[in-house]
């Protein structure tokens, strides 16, 4: 008969890694960007466009951060809501551009 007894396994949970707070505060923003009229939209998606690409950088020197989807969301969805807010705009400015 042998006395010995296995390694107990620590019984503490381990603690789940942080979220990167720009990251999520993009995916906000984007969302708040693709539900709310023009004039606010647009200044939604370059806010979820600068944090997501300053999440990014965060993201990459920090390999605990979690969050990298999100931050891609971010700049992908404010990048398409600018895009499409900015296309009627165009007609308007374009022969104030061609003149010089």
């Amino acid at each position: 008969m042998s006395t010995e007894t296995a390694p107990e396994a620590s019984a503490a949970p381990q603690p789940a890694a942080a979220w990167s707070g720009k990251a999520v505060i993009g995916f906000a923003c984007a969302v708040i960007a693709l539900v709310t009229p023009a004039p606010f939209s647009l200044i939604a998606a370059v806010l979820a466009i600068s944090s997501a690409v300053l999440s990014r950088r965060d993201l990459r020197t920090d390999l605990e951060l979690r969050g990298t989807a999100l931050s891609l969301f971010a700049f992908l969805l404010g990048s398409a809501v600018l895009l499409f807010g900015l296309i009627p705009a165009i007609p308007a400015v374009l022969p104030f551009l061609l003149r010089f």
